[in-house]
């Protein structure tokens, strides 16, 4: 290095002192020399010279050094950069600042003097080509001067009108001078116009930018014209444009504005859905609620339906309007939407809804997404529409993004096939709705099939390899997971619901004693119904031990204590031939040995917070009577037989289950685990009468045995929770019902699709689509030109094409490199 220097620097002999290399004999820290840096590595000393660079080395070092603080000047103003943008767009595109500043207007008054402002944006600014003329902002000029003068007229006292409406039309906004828009506000007055004034400021500010642009020009023709006359010239030019159009057919080229219409168009739509409850739907009982109460409730009102159905209907008119390519009739819509709309927004639903248009936020999303919807509908009227209407809005995009977005949109029920029928009957063709629908099937495949290409391009595979593990985890066991949850989801939301749903208590039950075929002895209802003790249930679960998961199964929650009142609700009304032909039954049975039954049924009552959960439940448990009991029960009805000794009591064993089950819906039961260990109630019924001769009325009362306090009988009732919420509806198809309906129906269209593959392994394994597509995009093309000669030949090459696998083969090749 060190002599490479010297030769570069001219050193040598007789030059003079300049930097050696040298061996020192001394230890590190007894070298030294002169301007150098002495580096120890090992053994081995190496001298670092500061060496001189060359010309050429420092001007490549001043260009990078240039570079380098460029780069970071950028970096350093990248919000300076931004703020210039914003600034350079607001001056190219300030009269958009001022359409907003107008809508914004609108949507804080809501007044008349407001909505002026508005009909002369969409009707005439936004119609305006190539652009808004002078005279509109000379207008709107002066008229935003005259709201702000009338105004501050109105705010004088002596010019208060509030004392001449009614408190609640103040409040409700349905005052005359609060619709117009001069009413007077006192203190808040400045609130409410300061809107106008950066209205009129930003209006200032854009007519100063013409000016500077040399933009704000008028015709010398046009000064020697009355304003009549001026105005009149510019609807004749307005309408020889949209004449020109319509007689054009779109042939002068255009835009495509139709997609964001529609996007606005959904907006006002889900809008109008999830805010019901601010437009007056009320339901049949008169209440105002949201959408969801409505479908839980299953009765939706019928102004909500017509409301929706107009929405929708117009939507379906401005498709048919884009496919015919009528700006005429885009402009006839276009206005009668205007002042439909604003009628309805500011003058007919604060009618309805007694709220005025500023205080009713979802009416305000409506209105702000239609003014856009208008600014669309407006630039879609003066700049003519395309020749092709584009059928998907991402039909020249393929990537992963439109591919789901479409598969998303196709899996839509009915709403694909509706907009191809409505295409069909709207578009001039020669295919009838069979063939129409065929293209569109193959367009379809096609354009998927292409996604799935390209995005192969941009992944390279290399053949043999495995897919990773990765696209396992993402496809095979999110599909796995998916297919678990089908199969053992029911068992777990069921089990759940049981576990977590919202408790359904008892509020009234009652019990029936009768004897099999014969009307029933007496009706008794409960006295109290009160909940289970935590010491009560502690002796449940010591007496029920043997019963595994019992604290699982039955929680104390669900648990109730009725106590059924002793005394009857009615005397027991029998006929004296009916009595007769009872007593006769039991005295046979005594004496053939033939069964007969006592019924023993209850009723219980609850109100429940789901739909899907019963009111009233019953039950019933039928006891064979011994020989025994049919003796007491004869001798009840037969108390002046002299082998009976005046006895009218008959003991019943095993007459009531002790523990009841309650379920959600369905049959009242005992519950199986518990009453097996003997959990059943043993009562005594008497017949009383005022007299001993029986003539009087007579009644039945209900004791239980061995009850030392006779006030009735206790029974304990366990309810089933019921499932809360949106889980109701699921919950109340019930579990059969629910896979017979749901999982059973998913798993065979899973199959079928799996089943199917090898069918449409011919157009799923297309290597190029290309050939196809743009054969498909001939046939868009020609029908758009008219050409239906052609569209119907290219048709039928289609069909041709796709109805041999040969033909498919060959066309759908790459393109293999030609050889020397």
């Amino acid at each position: 290095v060190v002599e490479r220097v010297r030769g570069r620097d001219g050193s040598g002999e007789g030059a003079g002192p300049s930097p050696r290399a040298t061996e020192p004999s001394q230890p590190w820290d007894d070298v030294s020399t002169q301007g150098d840096k002495i580096v120890q590595k090992g053994d081995v000393i190496v001298e670092a010279l500061h060496l001189e660079p060359s010309t050429e080395e420092k001007e490549e070092a001043r260009v990078v050094e240039r570079e380098l603080i460029g780069e970071a000047e950028k970096r350093a103003n990248k919000i300076r950069q931004l703020l210039a943008a914003l600034y350079y767009c607001f001056l190219a595109h300030s009269e958009f600042v001022v359409y907003f500043l107008i809508i914004l207007n609108v949507l804080l008054n809501g007044s008349v003097l407001s909505l002026v402002y508005a009909f002369l944006m969409f009707s005439w600014g936004l119609l305006s080509f190539p652009w808004p003329t002078r005279k509109f902002w000379i207008v709107l000029t002066f008229y935003t001067m005259f709201v702000i003068l009338i105004r501050y007229a109105f705010q004088f006292k002596n010019t208060d009108t509030k004392d001449s409406c009614l408190d609640k039309y103040v409040d409700q906004g349905r005052c005359p001078t609060q619709i117009v828009g001069i009413h007077y506000y006192g203190r808040d007055f400045y609130s409410h116009v300061v809107w106008d004034f950066i209205l009129l400021m930003a209006v200032f500010v854009h007519t100063a930018l013409l000016k500077e642009y040399g933009l704000w020009i008028q015709i010398v023709n046009e000064r020697k014209k009355n304003p009549l006359a001026q105005l009149w010239g510019d609807v004749t030019a307005f309408l020889t444009h949209l004449r020109s159009s319509d007689s054009s057919k779109g042939a002068r080229g255009g835009r495509d504005y139709y997609t964001i219409m529609l996007f606005f168009d959904l907006m006002v739509f889900v809008t109008i859905v999830f805010g019901a409850s601010s437009f007056g739907i009320s339901t049949v009982q008169g209440g105002v609620v949201q959408v969801i109460s409505l479908i839980r409730s299953d009765s939706v009102p019928i102004g909500f339906v017509v409301f929706l159905l107009l929405q929708f209907l117009s939507m379906l008119v401005d498709r048919a309007i884009y496919l015919r390519h009528s700006i005429a009739a885009k402009f006839a819509f276009h206005v009668i939407l205007l002042l439909v709309w604003h009628v309805w927004l500011f003058f007919v639903l604060p009618a309805i809804t007694l709220q005025t248009f500023s205080t009713n936020v979802p009416a305000q999303f409506i209105y702000f997404f239609k003014c856009f919807y208008f600014i669309t509908s407006s630039l879609q009227i003066i700049l003519d529409y395309p020749v092709q209407s584009v059928g998907w809005f991402l039909r020249y995009t393929y990537n992963t993004v439109s591919s789901t977005l479409f598969t998303v949109y196709k899996s839509i029920p009915l709403l694909p096939e509706l907009r191809e029928m409505i295409d069909w009957v709207f578009t001039d063709t020669v295919l009838d709705l069979f063939q129409w629908l065929t293209v569109q099937k193959l367009w379809y495949m096609i354009y998927q099939i292409k996604n799935r290409r390209e995005q192969e391009k941009r992944e390279i595979r290399i053949l043999g390899t495995p897919p990773s593990l990765l696209v396992k985890i993402l496809y095979g066991a999110v599909l796995v997971l998916l297919f678990l949850g089908l199969i053992w989801g029911p068992l777990f939301f069921f089990s759940l619901v049981t576990a977590t749903g919202s408790l359904n208590p008892v509020t009234s039950m009652s019990i029936e004693v009768s004897v099999e075929g014969f009307q029933s002895l007496l009706t008794a209802r409960q006295l109290n119904i009160s909940d289970v003790t935590g010491q009560d249930y502690e002796q449940l679960i010591n007496e029920f031990n043997d019963t595994p998961q019992f604290a699982s199964l039955y929680t104390i929650d669900n648990f109730q204590k009725v106590l059924i009142s002793n005394q009857p609700t009615s005397i027991w009304v029998i006929s004296p031939p009916a009595r007769q032909l009872l007593a006769a039954n039991v005295q046979a049975s005594l004496q053939k040995g033939t069964s007969l039954n006592l019924l023993g049924s209850w009723t219980i009552s609850r109100t429940p917070t789901s739909t899907a959960a019963q009111i009233q439940l019953s039950g019933e448990r039928s006891v064979e009577l011994s020989n025994h009991t049919l003796q007491e029960l004869y001798c009840a009805l037969n108390r002046t037989d002299l082998n009976c000794s005046g006895n009218s009591t008959v003991t019943v064993e095993n007459l009531f289950p002790y523990y009841i089950f309650a379920p959600t819906m369905g049959e009242s039961i005992g519950i199986a685990q518990l009453t097996a260990n003997d959990g059943y109630v043993s009562c005594v019924l008497s017949l009383s009468s005022s007299n001993s001769s029986g003539s009087s009325p007579e009644w039945w009362t209900l004791e239980e045995v061995n009850d030392l306090d006779p006030v009735g009988i206790e029974l304990l009732v366990y309810s089933d929770r019921v499932a809360a919420g949106v889980f109701s509806s699921v919950a109340s198809i019930g579990l059969i019902g629910l896979y017979v309906s749901i999982v059973f129906a998913v798993g065979r269209i899973i199959h079928g699709y799996v089943e199917g593959l090898p069918s449409l392994l011919i157009f799923d394994e297309i290597l190029c689509p290309d050939v196809l597509w743009q054969l498909l995009e001939d046939i868009y093309l020609v029908r758009s030109r008219r050409k239906f000669d052609l569209e119907e030949l290219l048709v039928g090459r289609l069909f041709a094409v796709i109805r041999s696998p040969e033909s498919i083969i060959q066309l759908t090749e790459y393109e293999k490199p030609k050889r020397d």
